[in-house]
This record gives structure tokens, C-alpha cells and sequence, in this order.
């Protein structure tokens, strides 16, 4: 099993992970997914590449982890 096999599975779970209801799993997820955005920004920081969209991943992770998945009658009929 290869590195990128490694963060690849790593990076399926903890999505799989944010994706269940926020209670159970959406900040444990989020770290994880955080995680593995910091070890690949390092190992391409190690070899003289930015990795721009890493860091752009992990900001829209962080804001989901902050401020919580949006609800789905926010913008509807039941918005009030």
C-alpha cells in the first residue's frame, strides 16, 4: 500500500465521516480531513510545490466545521 493509497483512504473517511448527521461525526470528520490537507501541504511544500488548492479545501472544511452544515429550509418556502 502506497502513501497516496494511505491518504486517500484517510481522506474517504473522514468525508464519509462529515457527512452524518452533525452530531455524531461533522468536527471529527473536518480534523481529519484537516489532517490530511496539513501532511500533503508539508510533502508538497517538501518538494517545491504551494499546493494552493489544498489550502483552499481546508478553508471551506474549516468554515463548514465552524458554522455547521447549512440547513435545507434556510432559503425556502419555510424560511421565516
Amino acid at each position: 500500500m502506497t502513501t497516496l493509497d494511505i491518504a486517500g483512504s484517510n481522506v474517504a473517511a473522514s468525508a464519509a465521516r462529515t457527512a452524518a448527521p452533525p452530531d455524531k461525526g461533522l468536527r471529527a470528520g473536518a480534523l481529519g480531513l484537516l489532517a490530511t490537507f496539513a501532511v500533503a501541504l508539508l510533502f508538497h511544500a517538501a518538494h517545491g510545490q504551494l499546493g494552493t488548492p489544498l489550502l483552499i479545501y481546508a478553508a471551506g472544511v474549516l468554515f463548514v466545521m465552524v458554522h455547521g452544515p447549512v440547513p435545507l429550509h434556510a432559503h425556502g418556502r419555510d424560511a421565516r
